[in-house]
């Protein structure tokens, strides 16, 4: 065996390396996607969203927490430290919808939530 052979063969094997390190990296995302924000959570966030498009008025308290178990939340003003991560979790599931919405089909087996245009 010549080394010419030899370096082909190397090269063919880090290829073939390099091919799957992405197909596991692409399913590691993918399931971790699903896994993630279920279409429970994305329908608990959405209709929490859905009471707020129906104000006048934009709104001045926002959703933290539910207790262990429950279904209401407890609302804090605007100004507080974490009034953003509800609108940051509907910004994050607009960017998704619109990066991986073939991913998140096959989990919902339909949109799962406003359409698109209806939150722009």
């Amino acid at each position: 065996m010549d080394v010419n052979s030899q370096i082909v063969s190397i090269n063919d094997l880090e290829d073939s390396n390099a091919h799957h390190e992405r197909d596991l990296k692409r399913k590691w995302l993918e399931d971790d996607l699903l896994e993630l924000y279920t279409p429970s959570v994305q329908a608990k966030i959405w209709s929490i969203a859905a009471k707020g498009l129906e104000l006048s008025s934009p709104p001045t308290l926002y959703p933290e927490y539910t207790m262990p178990g429950g279904t209401h939340y407890i609302y804090r003003k605007a100004d507080f430290w974490t009034s953003g991560f509800f609108p940051g979790s509907l910004h994050l599931l607009l960017e998704r919808r619109k990066k991986f919405s073939h991913i998140l089909a096959e989990a919902n087996n339909s949109q799962g939530g406003p359409h698109l245009l209806s939150i722009k």
